[in-house]
């Protein structure tokens, strides 16, 4: 029987990028009756677009990517049921530029805006309706700890990580549905349109500075949720 097992010795810490993202609404439509025959071409499709995201030489030799925002591919990707989870990993904490940084948010929010556009018209070949369109992401940088195996006796090498960053990344994508992107602030990505707040009373998470798009805090505080939504982040104290 597999078993998880790490080796006790630590090797040096890395310096991430975390981002999840999550599919809203996935777990619902997992349990319609129709699921099955739609469940693993949604999937395949959905991670087809997403691939969209990343750089890849040999594919964006045959099209057009100049109006694109792509990034490098993550060093790791998992798939997490309702969607992935990234990271970027550099030895030092300062080993990603400014640049990369900004194109990453731009990439991460290009792909969820449009991506109900994309499922629409996936419902109208397909002859179905109500496929999940939103996608939640929460993006997050800090030290992480590579875990290490050896269970076959013969090789070790790094199988996973662990660190706050990671957890936090979950918990900001998690942390109020209907904003829907937030930001870690140290990412301090140079975009236009972004505010700072306080995001409180995560759970499992420290209070932590983030950053949200004006456009997302606008559409949500004039809505039916705003109460629920102003008691998730507090203003940030010029002072």
């Amino acid at each position: 029987m597999k078993q998880i097992e790490f080796l006790p010795e630590a090797i040096p810490i890395r310096h991430a990028i975390a981002v999840s993202f999550d599919m809203s609404g996935f777990s619902t439509f997992c349990r319609r009756h129709d699921a099955h025959a739609y469940l693993t071409r949604y999937l395949s499709s959905l991670f087809k677009l997403f691939d969209g995201v990343f750089k890849d030489g040999a594919r964006d030799f045959w099209k057009e990517t100049k109006d694109l925002v792509q990034v490098p591919r993550p060093d790791s990707i998992k798939y997490t049921g309702d969607g992935a989870l990234l990271l970027w990993l550099k030895s030092k904490g300062d080993g990603f530029d400014s640049a990369f940084r900004t194109n990453l948010v731009l990439a991460l929010r290009a792909f969820q805006q449009t991506l109900p556009k994309q499922i629409s018209r996936w419902e109208s070949e397909w002859l179905t309706s109500d496929l999940p369109k939103i996608a939640r992401v929460g993006v997050a940088t800090g030290p992480i700890q590579p875990l290490e195996s050896n269970t076959d006796r013969i090789s070790a090498g790094v199988v996973d990580y662990a660190g706050y960053c990671i957890n936090l990344a979950v918990r900001l994508q998690d942390h109020c549905p209907v904003i829907g992107f937030i930001v870690h602030a140290p990412l301090q990505p140079q975009i236009k349109g972004l505010m700072p707040l306080i995001a409180v009373k995560m759970k499992g998470a420290l209070d932590e500075r983030v950053f949200v798009f004006e456009e997302d805090w606008g559409r949500a505080v004039d809505g039916p949720f705003r109460k629920d939504v102003q008691s998730r982040f507090s203003p940030i104290d010029e002072e």
